[in-house]
């Protein structure tokens, strides 16, 4: 099998143009995200072919993440790997320990060395991204024929990423789905496998993918959802030049301004009230659009500029253009310690005492009578029924 894998064909890149490079940094760096979620119309016969892609990606994803556990589990066994582990936590000490400059320079190179040992023995082992993605390409080719290629390849990097929390993280087993949970369908890009289209003559929207055509449900009262879309119709259109403004403002030092531009789609499935629906969760650049209210105005217009709060059980969070603060709804005096170690020790000293049992006239009070007990209750006792 590892040798089916390991001949898959690898794609050569070319090499990207200055414009890509700095268009790049603006993108990952510079642009803030969020995300809308609309409900799309899904057929019975398309629920149908959903359910069954879902399926083959939920075997595909535990498929992927299983092989890649056995690998980890089998590699932590060996000696290599114990030896490397072993020195490396060595290093480490030392450098937390030792005051000489120069003593850390040496070990901070060997410590870049181990770095390197470990990934040539995840490699050896096939703890790798490039081995997640070949191995899901080859069970799709083989068995798994329903979902497209870009919705596999997202899925073994949701795989790769619960695997990368174990050997990177703090988690200690990785999270397989269960048969009839829903794995989200999505792919890496806009353009590809979930798609967005939009019908310029009917002025509707609606999602394409694997042939399938969902429309999306959108309220005509709906002022954000309709207003984004705006948006995002506004830079299907004119692209380029809104990428070519945001790169000059951004070497001139400008702010930059929200393209809307779509990342990645995925359809999600809910259970609502006994009911299955479908929701398309859109992935956008800059920050959401302003919520109105149904005559157009702004929703939230008291004051000098706009901020937005959410209020929580124990703190309040507060966000403007300039400034992000969080406050403590209650803050904790001297007194409140006070009262808190005082209800302690009440309901410390009460529970002893619920332990004690009172003494009763059986037989049982012999041996309390020769203890110089007559079967009384005791004071204690009596000054909590008191209280």
């Amino acid at each position: 099998m590892t040798t089916i894998i390991q001949n898959v064909k690898i794609r050569k890149k070319n090499s990207p143009s200055e414009f890509a490079k700095e268009l790049k940094k603006v993108r990952e760096h510079h642009t803030p995200l969020h995300t809308m979620e609309i409900e799309i119309k899904v057929l019975p016969f398309q629920q149908w072919r959903l359910i069954r892609i879902n399926e083959q990606l939920r075997v595909i994803r535990n498929t992927v993440l299983g092989q890649l556990y056995k690998n980890y589990s089998q590699m932590i066994r060996t000696k290599e790997f114990k030896n490397v582990l072993k020195t490396y936590r060595l290093i480490l000490n030392t450098i937390n320990k030792s005051k000489d400059d120069k003593e850390k320079e040496i070990l901070e190179k060997e410590k870049k060395d181990l770095t390197k040992k470990f990934e040539e023995i995840r490699e050896k082992n096939n703890i790798t991204f490039e081995y997640a993605r070949n191995y899901g390409a080859f069970l799709r080719t083989r068995k798994y024929k329903w979902p497209d290629a870009v919705t596999v390849w997202s899925i073994c990097e949701m795989a790769w990423k619960s695997m990368d929390r174990m050997i990177f993280g703090d988690a200690k087993k990785p999270r397989f789905y269960k048969r009839g949970e829903f794995v989200p369908i999505q792919g890496k890009q806009a353009e590809r496998c979930v798609i967005l289209k939009h019908n310029s003559n009917e002025g509707t929207f609606y999602l394409a993918h694997n042939g399938m055509s969902f429309p999306l449900v959108i309220k005509e009262e709906d002022l954000f959802v309709n207003e984004t879309l705006s948006h995002v119709v506004h830079y299907m259109k004119n692209g380029p030049s809104i990428d070519k403004e945001n790169v000059e403002r951004y070497l001139a030092g400008k702010a930059i301004v929200p393209t809307y531009r779509i990342r990645n789609n995925r359809i999600v499935l809910k259970e609502i009230r006994g009911k299955l629906r479908f929701f398309v969760q859109m992935v956008l650049e800059g920050l959401p659009v302003v919520k109105r209210k149904k005559d157009g105005t702004f929703r939230h217009s008291y004051g000098m500029g706009k901020i937005g709060g959410d209020i929580g059980t124990q703190t309040l969070a507060v966000v403007s253009q300039n400034d992000v603060d969080l406050f403590n709804l209650a803050e904790r005096s001297k007194n409140t310690f006070y009262y808190e170690r005082v209800i302690y020790l009440i309901q410390r000293y009460l529970a002893r005492s619920r332990n004690q049992p009172i003494p009763k006239t059986t037989t049982l009070m012999e041996p309390l009578k020769k203890a110089g007990n007559n079967g009384s209750i005791p004071n204690d006792t009596k000054r909590q029924r008191e209280n």
